[in-house]
């Protein structure tokens, strides 16, 4: 079996460090991994370095992850082959032993697999797309759809799963901060924060933990020493 893994990656302190991470993970041959970035002013509508796929556009989440998303997948279908490919976030940890264990016995074609949400899409923290379904989500006029400037890049990609009817098969995903099981497939790596909106109200939101991250890295390339 091959896997090529899709991160959805951006330039910051934390981002970056969390790359370092990514590349420091001792995964097994049959796995690839891919960064896909975007510059506003790329000379190339798109672009590959080693394992860095550099798109031409606007580095936002709406609509900016989903351009992304479909730029990098259309290149990896025509230049890699790989069985499945997993969209990832930076913060996502995936043990690939448990990762194999679950893919063994699923089908290599129309499938679609992850953390489902609100039964409706598989969480853009990580899900799972077969080479054909890849082909199909290309394809699709999502414009007719659904708008890109104002749904997140899960979101529409569950649309495409609801409306073309894509089976899907789920796993459950722990967070770090409340870690029961080591070895689950999906560790997200987040912590929550307190910010202050533009309307002086205080809410609390997540964001990436390069720190819980790195546990996880660690713990996982011991067994290799």
């Amino acid at each position: 079996m091959k896997l090529c893994i899709l991160v959805i990656a951006s330039h910051s302190k934390e981002y970056d460090e969390l790359i370092h991470l990514w590349r420091s993970i001792k995964y097994p041959d049959w796995i690839k991994i891919f960064f896909v970035l975007a510059e506003h002013d790329s000379s190339e509508l798109i672009s590959v370095s080693g394992d860095t796929i550099l798109v031409r556009g606007k580095d936002c989440i709406c609509p900016g992850i989903l351009y992304k998303t479909r730029a990098a997948m259309e290149y990896l279908l025509a230049n890699e082959e790989f069985d499945y490919l997993l969209r990832s976030n930076l913060s996502s940890f995936f043990n690939a032993e448990s990762l194999l264990e679950f893919l063994k016995d699923m089908p290599r074609r129309n499938a679609m697999f992850g953390e489902l949400v609100f039964e409706s899409f598989l969480s853009g923290s990580g899900y799972i797309m077969t080479p054909d379904v890849i082909q199909r989500f290309l394809d699709w006029d999502y414009s007719e759809e659904v708008n890109p400037m104002k749904m997140n890049d899960d979101e529409i990609v569950g649309k495409f799963m609801m409306l073309h009817d894509i089976p899907r098969f789920t796993w459950n995903m722990e967070r770090a901060t409340s870690l029961k099981d080591e070895n689950a497939i999906q560790i997200r790596c987040h912590v929550p924060r307190k910010t202050i909106g533009l309307n002086g109200l205080e809410s609390i939101k997540t964001y990436a933990s390069p720190e819980h991250f790195k546990e996880q890295v660690d713990r996982y390339n011991r067994r290799f020493l």
